[in-house]
C-alpha cells in the first residue's frame, strides 16, 4: 500500500507539468477531460481551477473563426460541468445561417460528433441549438457506426447507452482507463498514474466492504428479521456512488448503516406489519423525534385502506418517504460541516433540492394510470 502511494505521488508531481506547460486551448482543456475520466481528478483541482478561470474569461467565451467544433464542444462541456455560466451561442459559427441547422461539413469528424452529442446532455432548459446539436449529432453518429473500426464504435455505443454527465463516475472508470490505453495519443505516465489509483481504490473500498459486512453480521438484524432485504453491498455500492475517494471513508460507512436501516424500515412497513402494529410502531418512532416516519406510516396507511392517491398526492409524500432527504442530510454532516445555529430547519427550508419532476417507481405509475384512466 505505501509503495503505491509513493508511486502515485511522484507520477501526481509529474501529471500536473502537463497542465502548466499547455499553451493552446486544446492542450488545457484536454487534461481536464482525461484526469476527470479517469477518476484522478481530486489530485488536481487547483490546476483544473486555473486552467478554466482562464477559459471562461469573456475574452475566451466565444470561439475565433478558426476554432474547430471538437474544441468548443469540449470547452462548453467541461466548463458547464464545473460550474461556469455558459452560453449556448459558442456553437453558433458552425450553423447553416439559411436553413438554422448545422453545417454538414461538420459531420467527417467521428471525435467532433461525439463531444458535441457529450455537451448537448448539458442543455439547460429552453436551449433550442443545444437541442438540435443533440439531434445532429445523433443522427450522424448512427449513420456512421456501420463504418467505424470496433473502438470508435465502443465510444459511440457507450455515449448512446448512457451520456457521461448521467453516470456515476467511479463506475465508469475502468472503462475509460482501457479505452485511453488504446488511444495511439495517450500519455503513458497518466495511464501508469490511473491504474495507480484505481487499485489504492479498489483496495480502500473492499477494506471498508469487509468492515462494514462485519458490522452487519454483529448487528444480527438479518436473522431476527428474516423477511427483510438483506442488501449491505447494494447499500455500500450506493455510498460509493456518492463518493468514491479514499478520504471519504467514513462517509461510506455512515451512508451504507443509513441505507440498509432504511431497507429495513421499508420492508417493515411494505411487507411485515399489520395496520394496527404499524401505529404502535410508529408511535414509538415519532416519540424519538424522526419526523420522516409520519410519512412513512402516511403512505402505509392509505395503502392499508385500499385507497390510491392522485399522482400528485403520491409524489409530495413520496419525496419524503423515498429517503433521498435523509441521504443528503447524512452525506452532508459526513464530510465534515458543524451543526450550526438554524440548521434544523434545513430541509423544511429546501425541500426542492429532493423532488422529482415525475416519479419512475411502478406504484407512482399505478397512481397515475388509475387518475387518468389510462
Amino acid at each position: 500500500g505505501q509503495e503505491y502511494e509513493r508511486q502515485a505521488q511522484k507520477l501526481i508531481v509529474n501529471v500536473k507539468d502537463l497542465f502548466a506547460e499547455a499553451v493552446d486551448k486544446v492542450a488545457k482543456l484536454e487534461p481536464i477531460d482525461s484526469v476527470k475520466k479517469l477518476g484522478l481528478d481530486s489530485h488536481f483541482d487547483v490546476e483544473i481551477k486555473k486552467a478554466l478561470d482562464i477559459l471562461s474569461s469573456t475574452k475566451n467565451k466565444n470561439p475565433s473563426p478558426k476554432e474547430d467544433l471538437y474544441t468548443t464542444a469540449l470547452c462548453s462541456r467541461l466548463l458547464r460541468q464545473h460550474g461556469y455560466e455558459v452560453s449556448q451561442d459558442m456553437f453558433g459559427g458552425f450553423l447553416d445561417e439559411k436553413a438554422g441547422l448545422f453545417k454538414k461539413s461538420t459531420r467527417t469528424n467521428i471525435k467532433r460528433m461525439l463531444e458535441l452529442l457529450e455537451a448537448s446532455h448539458l442543455a439547460l432548459e429552453g436551449e433550442d441549438l443545444m437541442d438540435a446539436a443533440r439531434d445532429f449529432s445523433t443522427e450522424t453518429l448512427k449513420d456512421c457506426i456501420p463504418n467505424l473500426d470496433c473502438d470508435l464504435a465502443e465510444q459511440v455505443s457507450h455515449v448512446f447507452e448512457l451520456p457521461s454527465q448521467r453516470r456515476l463516475q467511479w463506475f465508469d472508470v475502468k472503462w475509460h482507463i482501457n479505452a485511453y490505453e488504446k488511444d495511439r495519443h495517450m500519455n503513458a505516465m497518466l495511464l501508469e498514474l490511473a491504474k495507480l489509483h484505481f487499485n489504492i481504490v479498489q483496495a480502500t473500498l473492499q477494506k471498508e466492504l469487509r468492515e462494514s459486512s462485519r458490522w452487519w453480521r454483529n448487528l444480527g438484524l438479518s436473522k431476527d428479521l428474516s423477511f427483510a432485504k438483506d442488501r449491505l453491498a447494494e447499500s455500500f455500492m450506493c455510498s460509493v456512488g456518492f463518493a468514491f475517494e479514499p478520504k471519504y471513508t467514513y462517509l461510506r460507512k455512515s451512508l451504507t448503516k443509513v441505507t440498509n436501516l432504511i431497507a429495513i424500515i421499508d420492508d417493515v412497513y411494505d411487507v411485515y406489519g399489520t395496520l394496527e402494529e404499524l401505529k404502535l410502531f410508529t408511535n414509538a418512532v415519532n416519540s424519538g423525534q424522526i419526523f420522516v416516519m409520519h410519512y412513512l406510516w402516511k403512505q402505509s396507511g392509505t395503502i392499508n385502506m385500499g385507497y390510491t392517491p392522485s399522482l400528485q398526492e403520491y409524489l409530495s409524500n413520496a419525496w419524503i418517504s423515498s429517503a433521498g432527504a435523509i441521504f443528503l442530510v447524512h452525506q452532508f454532516f459526513s464530510i465534515g460541516p458543524e451543526v450550526t445555529k438554524g440548521m434544523e430547519d434545513f430541509l423544511e427550508k429546501n425541500q426542492e433540492i429532493a423532488k422529482q419532476e415525475r416519479g419512475d417507481a411502478s406504484s407512482s405509475i399505478v397512481c397515475y394510470m388509475r387518475e387518468a384512466n389510462v
